[in-house]
């Protein structure tokens, strides 16, 4: 009987173990979504940028009102406003276009975990 009376406060102790873990991987799980998800965010926007500067013609710009469109309207959760950079570049003889979208991240222990800025860079479009 005295083995009972000992493991009173047993139940405590694993409860103190376990609740912390258990919500440090369930935040984690949760910001890592929203990271994900504002990658993905990232990876659309630079690739519509990728196409519009193909459009464009010979100047590979994208035009300023497009580009305030983009970033203004992409969905971002967890980093503040997306900014854009353009590369023209040649490969294979043809001319190419990528876009490369980044943001900061504005969440302290987001940046802990991921780094300060979240980079997304499109696939080479073509520009014939």
């Amino acid at each position: 009987m005295k083995l009972i009376t000992r493991q009173r406060g047993q139940s405590i102790i694993e409860f103190a173990v376990i609740v912390p873990a258990f919500l440090a991987l369930m935040l984690f799980t949760i910001y890592g979504g929203m990271m994900i998800s504002d990658y993905l965010a990232l990876k659309h926007v630079a690739g519509t940028a990728a196409r519009v500067a193909t459009l464009e013609g010979a100047t590979a710009s994208i035009p300023s009102d497009n580009q305030a469109a983009l970033t203004s309207h992409t969905a971002l959760m967890v980093c503040d406003r997306a900014t854009l950079t353009l590369t023209p570049t040649k490969l294979d003889g043809g001319d190419f276009v990528c876009v490369t979208a980044s943001a900061d991240v504005k969440i302290p222990i987001v940046k802990r975990w991921f780094g300060d800025t979240l980079t997304a860079v499109s696939a080479p479009e073509y520009k014939g």
